[in-house]
């Protein structure tokens, strides 16, 4: 899903094109950065500089985890998962995100410029970065943007996660906040590529077990039709589309037990990987 950097290159030489950039690679970051991610969206985080875990002796009180996992390792393990599902980890940290046009713009200290249709930003040292795009977003007294339940600011197309959306300064909270906006924003993309709403919101990310059912089918068809706004002259074709379409999401996250198996033993050797001494 990701492509090299070289295969990136646009006008500018040090232009890099993703669907979403998130920046901060923290649990928030990272956590939305896999949505994204698995969603399909090409996306690219930008983890450098301080994360506040690292204030943290030891994580204690992270679900899965018994006797707790140092932070650096615990890190280590995140993006070990976001690099599993496609995504791209810059260790730069972000300078400046501009929004010249319909794609936001982010450049890092070092000069790196990457353009991106959206924008999650997860960090909590510092919001500084988002003056350039609108120096009333950050406020300084709290370290936080103002945003709604779903990490969605005023500026269309940038989310916030974690500190910076105010949630609860805990690890495993913030992982929740962050899988909150990236699936948000998956949401947001589902409905401007055709979704209504309550079938947007439905959107889940798991795999399961390949059917033995042949009536599925129906029954999803018919749950579609039930959801349809009364209030909304939508055509036939983009309600077909819909069905077509979340249908064949449906089949996608569908593993036969052998593959079941596989991914049970690829997901302990990457886990196992990180924690030997």
């Amino acid at each position: 899903m990701t492509a090299t950097d070289s295969e990136r290159h646009s006008t500018d030489s040090t232009d890099h094109d993703y669907d979403v950039l998130v920046v901060g690679g923290g649990a928030a970051g990272l956590s939305a950065a896999i949505f994204t991610a698995r969603f399909g969206l090409e996306t690219a985080v930008f983890a450098c500089g301080r994360s506040a875990i690292s204030r943290c002796a030891h994580l204690e009180n992270y679900l899965g985890f018994p006797g707790g996992i140092d932070p650096s390792t615990f890190l280590e393990l995140g993006r070990e998962q976001v690099a599993h599902e496609g995504a791209t980890v810059h260790s730069e940290m972000v300078d400046a995100i501009e929004k010249p046009d319909e794609r936001f713009r982010v450049e890092t200290i070092d000069g790196t410029v990457a353009r991106s249709q959206y924008v999650i930003t997860a960090t909590v040292i510092d919001g500084d970065y988002l003056e350039s795009l609108d120096p009333t977003l950050y406020d300084e007294d709290t370290h936080t943007v103002d945003c709604d339940e779903g990490g969605r600011t005023e500026v269309d197309g940038l989310y916030v996660a974690g500190r910076l959306a105010d949630a609860t300064h805990q690890a495993i909270i913030c992982a929740g906040d962050g899988a909150e906006a990236g699936h948000t924003l998956v949401t947001d993309v589902l409905r401007q590529r055709g979704y209504w709403d309550e079938i947007a919101r439905q959107y889940t990310d798991w795999v399961v077990r390949e059917r033995r059912d042949d009536d599925w089918v129906p029954r999803v068809e018919s749950w579609i039709r039930e959801t349809v706004p009364d209030d909304d002259a939508i055509p036939e074709e983009r309600i077909q589309w819909v069905i077509d379409d979340v249908v064949e999401r449906f089949e996608n996250r569908e593993i036969t037990e052998s593959e079941r198996r596989e991914r049970v033993e690829r997901g302990r050797d990457l886990v196992t990987a990180h924690l030997e001494p």
